[in-house]
Parts: structure tokens; C-alpha cells; sequence
């Protein structure tokens, strides 16, 4: 959770205890084992097909392939990628995807205590510009103040106070739809903005609209409407049909009843001191100082701020926060987590663990989130984010110590980009560290993004990106397979896919520092879409030459385009190709463009929906391809006539080609689920057993899982 606050006060005492109480673990013993990944493709054009097929073979030291289930870890520096995938006949892949910006994916495949990076380029102009807007809160008073989890209402009684960043309301009662941002407040009921008053018996107030409408009894019964916030009275026919139903706590399951709340719309709620109340005031549930409601994630507004749920092949999953600080400036809370192996929290250990989060806010310039994982156990991390803005400068840092499992040992990286504008000119800073078993990995980039020249009237333009870039490598032992050869960065990741020769396994205790210096210059030509057959046609073009301290001169030439149409008003469907291809002083033989052709289908009517996504690289003959579809049965209605009863089948393809033969995997789950009010019930099937879906993914081999789902409390 990434939640922004206003001002951060103090320092963070209680991480840092909770990390030094933990003491030191040492490490197991770690088995070593040969990894061979690629990515297809290991260059795109941002915009055309952000999205790349990591595949990964797995090897004993002897040469075999590595057993069923064997744990894959995955990181990335910039997209999304799954963090853990299990393999199958000693294969596995992942899907790379990116919907930030443009920039360097650094991504560390880390299999015992061996590990493998690639670097994936997304070409174009790398940003981390966040528009931080003013954060809108609610403050709610009263002698009892009344939060039904359901609807998502507050109801204050006594003394009732509500304010609001614009004006501020006192009565009898008052009601907070928080969904709908409806105040509605009855008996001597006082608004106030600014220097301007008004005085009623019932209000009703439309904050989104800066409306309301006012009755009063005194010295007439009349009914008026007004803006916020001048307060400009006038009579309505609107407002005296308008609904001044009489105030009753909404009907609900669960209540959380407590004195001072604030409320955060689309973001959070913060409670002091609240109750917490099960089946309409029955059963006093437990009381606490603090509690923070997060209203962003799928699980919004759930009791513990996350699913519960039991599995037939791993059991209870449960993420509990005990919150010791929650105010505007800073939120403090730890984590009794009972872990299982598809937990989002599982790091490598599972059962009982302790975890701690620390969340601020640096002014109105950035926010930072500071979290420490399995702390009591011997797989404990912690994690850093931080990002600012200044206006015309903008730095993301981060920084970890992360250990995915006890036969792995602990990974430490750091990062920072920097955007700089200066004029029309961005100058944009792109720094990585890593470092495993003493074996480190650093890369820095700086890059001047020039105003694009304009091309007459044929709306083209030209875009010359010049860049300067050093990339180290230190290694100590064998087991980390990032060794540098003196060749481009741009190449790096070619050496896995066998268009340069790989490096050579080192001889323990033996250190190597390889550095390399490299500079050169990109230009892009900027194409208009345009409209056609229906949809729209956006091609682009790039090319890139570099030259490094050893010496080598490569260029490399990307070409693609993008087609996207609508379909009807249910599914939307995007085609792209993509062409890339590099010469290189450094080798006299001729290398084979990469061609790539993508289709993303994607459909969404009522509660059924349909997702497809496929990619197949014409050079190299390999086809990866994932489908999710469910669809909800026609019987078992519930009682709101929605549908319960529901089919989700998912698939997941890869096809290489080798040497030998072609080589294909085919991943299927099947899910059968019941919706049962706060209560979802999922039957599942997996022929491999390796799926990573709750149930599964643990490495066993089992083929069937059951699983009850608690979703809202």
C-alpha cells in the first residue's frame, strides 16, 4: 500500500528496533545451480507492445534439469513481473510488463544461491514525473460516532461535527456517504464557510457539486438551495422536493463505532479509539487506539485491511495491522501475519511472522514508504521507496535487503532516477546497484532528452537523445552468472540469448572488477496516428549508435507500430509488430533481426470478462501466450439478482524452438466459485499443479485445492 501523508515528523524508532531485535541469522546451505535466461524481446519501443516473455532454464550443476517446483525469484527495476514462478521440466516464463515509462528494466533471476540479470530496454523518453494533488480530508466528531463497513456510511449523533475543506457543519445528527460524498445533517443544523453562515432544521449537501439544499422552520417553513462557498441562498422547487428522509444508522453487518474519525475519500479512513462491533451491536468484537481502513486496494474497506482465506493445500493466510500511529503526517502500524506459500507476504518461510510498515509524507513534495517483512524469521527484509518532486525535479530512490528464501542467500540493491528540466531540454539520471554473495552489479546512465524538431508540415518530427553511461561489475565467486564481457550495455543481455559468446564461469575466491564506459546518441522520428479500418495506426521509429571504451562501435535500428480498435462497446483489441536490429564492430558475422508480432484482446460485460494476450517472435520461432476468462452461470441469483455461480479458466503457452525440437508448455487451471454474500468459495483443478494460484504454487505437484475466501468484514 502506497498511501500519502502530509508531513512526516520525527524519526522511526520502532523499525529500527523491531530489525536489531531480530539479530542476525546466518544463512543456510544453499545449493548452486546453472541459469540460462532471455528476454524476447530484450528491446521495445514504449507505447508499441510494453510487454516481454522472460524465459528462464534451470540447471543442476551436473547438467540436468533442475527437479519440478524448483522456486524462481524474480525482481525488476522498473514494470511489474511476477515475484515467483515454480519450474516445469526444468523451464519457466514469466511476463514482463511495463506501464510506467521508458528506461532500463534491470531484472535478477535468483534460483538458490545462484542468480542471473538481464536488462531489457524500453526505448523512449524515461520520466518519473508524480503530480501530487492536494490531499482532501474529512474530520468527523461526535459524542458516538457510527461507521457501517457495508454501505460505507458514517452516521454522528450528538454533538456532530463535519468538517470539510470548504465549510463545516454542525447538528443533531449527522450522515457521511462516503461513496456517494452526500452529507445529509438534521436538528439545528449550522453551515459555516469562511465568513458566511446559514441556519436550518435539514441540509442536504452535494459535495462534489459545491450544492445543497436547506429547510428551515424559522420564521417560515421554507426550502432554499445554495452554493458552497458563498452560501448564496435561493428558493428551489428542487430543494423542497429534495429527500429529507429521517437519519437511522444504514443497515449492516459490521459496525466500527468510536468518537473521531477521518475520512480520506478513494484513499483511507482513520479511526481513534474505535469498537468493533459484529452483527448490529450483538457481540463486541475488540477495541483498539488506531485503526486505518484502506478504501484504494480490490479488498476496500475489508475489517483487516485484507483477504482471509483457507486453502486446502496451505491453510489459514491472515494479514493482521496493529496501528500505533495514524494522523495527516505519518501512519505506523505492525503486521502479525500468519503466512502461507502463495501469501503476497511469503518470503521463503511460512507460518507465524511479524512485519512492520512505516508511511509518510515530506510536505507537499513526496512521500516515502519504509516496510520490514518476517522479521522473527530467518528470511527477514526490509524495503525502501521514496519519491519526491520539485516542480522542474523529480527523484525516485529505492532500496532493499531482501532474502526470498532460507536457501537463498540475502540480495541488497539500491536505485535512484532523477528527471531535470531545463528549458525544453530533460536531463534524465538513471542509477542501479545490486549485490549477492559478494558479487556486485552497478549501472549509471545520463541522458539529454533535446526538444524534438518539428518537419515541416508533414506533422513528423525528429527527437536526438544524447547519453553518457558507465556499467561495473565485481565478482567474487561462480555463483552469480552476471559476468561482464567487454561489450555494450545495449548488447548485455544478447550474451544470454547466444548472439555473443557467454562469459565463463569464475573460480571461486578469485575477484574480477569489469568496468565499462560507454556513450552515443539516440534519435527517434515521431509519426501521427492515423485513422483506419476502424481504429488507430500509430507507427514509430528509432536508432541508436554507441561507442564504449573498448573500443565498439554498435548501432541498432528499432522499427514498429501499433494498431488499436474498439471492437463494440464491450472489447477493445491491440495489434503491434515490432522490428530491431544491431551491428556491432566487435563481430563480423551478420545478426538476424528480431521480429515480433503481439495481439492483446481484452473484454468486460456485467461481472464476465476475457483477457488474451499472445506474442510470437518471428526470428526465433517461440510463442508465448496467456488467456483468463470467467463467466458467471445463469442460476443461484442472490436475492439483489446478481449472479454467483461462476467459471474461470486460465492458460498460460510457451513454444521454443531448439536445437532439437520444438518445445512446448502448456499451463491450465479451471476454477469453479460460489459468491456467498461476504464469503467466496473456489474449486480448482490444475493438470501440471504448478499453476501459481491460490492452492497451488507450492512446488507439490497437487492438482486439486479448495479454498474459502472471507472478503469483507
Amino acid at each position: 500500500m502506497t498511501t500519502r501523508l502530509r508531513q512526516a515528523r520525527g524519526a522511526l524508532p520502532l523499525f529500527f528496533v523491531c530489525i536489531c531485535l531480530a539479530g542476525m541469522i546466518w544463512p543456510a546451505h544453499a545449493d548452486t545451480y546453472q541459469i540460462n535466461a532471455t528476454a524476447n524481446p530484450s528491446r521495445l519501443l514504449y507505447g508499441v507492445d510494453n510487454n516481454a516473455a522472460i524465459s528462464v532454464t534451470v540447471r543442476d550443476t551436473n547438467g540436468s534439469q533442475a527437479p519440478d517446483g524448483t522456486p524462481v525469484y524474480f525482481n525488476t527495476t522498473l514494470g511489474e513481473i511476477p515475484a515467483l514462478a515454480y519450474t516445469h521440466l526444468g523451464k519457466v516464463t514469466v511476463l514482463l510488463s511495463n506501464s510506467s515509462s521508458a528506461g532500463q528494466a534491470v531484472i535478477t533471476i535468483t534460483v538458490g544461491a545462484s542468480r542471473q540479470t538481464l536488462i531489457v530496454e524500453y526505448l523512449g523518453k524515461g520520466e518519473v514525473a508524480v503530480a501530487y494533488a492536494k490531499r482532501v480530508s474529512y474530520h468527523l466528531k461526535a459524542k458516538q460516532v457510527y461507521f457501517g463497513v457495508d454501505p460505507k456510511v458514517f452516521d454522528l449523533r450528538d454533538n456532530a461535527i463535519l468538517t470539510a475543506p470548504t465549510f463545516t457543519v454542525k447538528a443533531d445528527a449527522i450522515q457521511f456517504d462516503i461513496n456517494k460524498l452526500l452529507v445529509t445533517a438534521q436538528g439545528n443544523v449550522t453551515i459555516k464557510a469562511g465568513k458566511e453562515q446559514l441556519t436550518g432544521e435539514k441540509i442536504i449537501i452535494f459535495v462534489a457539486n459545491n450544492k445543497g439544499d436547506l429547510a428551515t422552520l424559522t420564521p417560515e417553513l421554507a426550502f432554499k438551495s445554495f452554493t458552497i462557498p458563498k452560501l448564496d441562498m435561493k428558493d428551489d422547487d428542487g430543494a423542497r422536493t429534495a429527500d429529507y428522509h429521517a437519519l437511522s444508522p444504514e443497515p449492516t453487518k459490521t459496525w466500527i463505532v468510536c468518537r473521531e474519525a477521518v475520512v480520506y475519500p478513494h484513499d483511507q479512513i482513520q479511526f481513534h479509539w474505535p469498537k468493533f462491533y459484529l452483527n448490529n451491536f450483538d457481540h463486541l468484537l475488540m477495541v483498539l487506539p488506531l485503526h486505518v481502513m484502506d478504501l484504494k486496494s480490490a479488498d476496500a474497506g475489508t475489517f483487516f485491511n485484507t483477504q482471509i482465506s483457507v486453502e486446502s493445500d496451505a491453510g489459514l493466510d491472515i494479514d493482521f495491522p496493529i496501528y500505533y500511529a495514524a494522523n495527516p503526517y505519518h501512519i505506523g502500524s505492525l503486521h502479525i501475519r500468519r503466512v502461507t506459500e502463495n501469501s503476497p507476504n511469503y518470503h521463503g518461510t511460512a507460518g507465524a511472522q511479524l512485519g512492520i510498515q512505516e508511511e509518510y509524507l515530506l510536505g507537499s513534495v513526496g512521500d516515502g514508504t519504509l516496510s520490514g517483512d518476517a522479521l522473527t524469521g530467518p528470511t527477514r527484509s526490509a524495503t525502501w521507496q521514496q519519491t519526491m518532486n520539485f516542480g522542474k525535479t523529480r527523484i525516485n530512490m529505492n532500496a532493499a535487503d531482501e532474502r526470498y528464501a532460507v536457501d537463498t542467500p540475502y540480495t541488497s540493491r539500491l536505485g535512484m532516477t532523477l528527471s531535470q528540466d531545463i528549458g525544453q531540454t530533460n536531463l534524465f539520471l538513471s542509477t542501479n546497484w545490486s549485490a549477492f554473495q559478494g558479487n556486485e552489479n552497478g549501472t549509471a546512465e545520463l541522458t539529454a532528452y533535446l526538444p524534438a524538431i518539428k518537419l515541416g508540415k508533414t506533422h513528423l518530427s525528429l527527437a536526438f537523445s544524447p547519453f553518457i553511461g558507465e556499467s561495473l561489475t565485481i565478482n567474487t565467486n561462480a555463483n552469480d552468472q552476471t559476468t561482464a564481457t567487454p561489450t555494450t550495455l545495449a548488447t548485455a543481455s544478447r550474451v544470454e540469448r547466444g548472439s555473443l559468446p557467454p562469459a565463463s564461469p569464475l573460480v571461486n575466491e578469485t575477484t574480477i572488477s569489469t568496468s565499462l564506459i560507454y556513450e552515443g546518441l539516440r534519435s527517434g522520428l515521431n509519426f501521427p496516428g492515423w485513422r483506419i479500418f476502424g481504429g488507430n495506426l500509430t507507427p514509430s521509429m528509432s536508432h541508436q549508435l554507441m561507442h564504449n571504451d573498448n573500443g565498439v562501435t554498435t548501432q541498432t535500428l528499432d522499427a514498429g507500430a501499433s494498431f488499436i480498435r474498439k471492437l463494440n462497446k464491450y472489447c477493445s483489441s491491440t495489434m503491434s509488430y515490432s522490428y530491431s536490429v544491431t551491428d556491432s564492430t566487435q563481430s563480423t558475422a551478420t545478426t538476424a533481426p528480431e521480429q515480433r508480432v503481439s495481439l492483446n484482446l481484452s473484454a468486460t460485460k456485467e461481472q464476465n470478462l476475457f483477457q488474451l494476450y499472445s506474442s510470437y517472435s518471428i526470428s526465433e520461432k517461440s510463442l508465448f501466450g496467456s488467456a483468463n476468462t470467467r463467466y458467471y452461470l445463469p442460476w443461484g441469483k442472490s436475492r439483489h439478482k446478481l449472479r454467483r455461480l461462476y467459471l474461470q479458466y486460465a492458460v498460460s503457452l510457451t513454444s521454443t524452438n531448439t536445437a532439437l525440437a520444438q518445445m512446448t508448455t502448456i499451463d491450465h487451471l479451471l476454477s469453479l466459485g460460489w459468491d456467498l454474500g461476504a464469503y467466496n468459495i473456489v474449486l480448482q483443478y490444475s493438470p501440471s499443479g504448478t499453476t501459481v494460484m491460490t492452492g497451488f504454487g507450492s512446488g507439490t505437484g497437487k492438482h486439486w485445492a479448495i479454498a474459502i475466501n472471507r472478503q469483507s468484514w
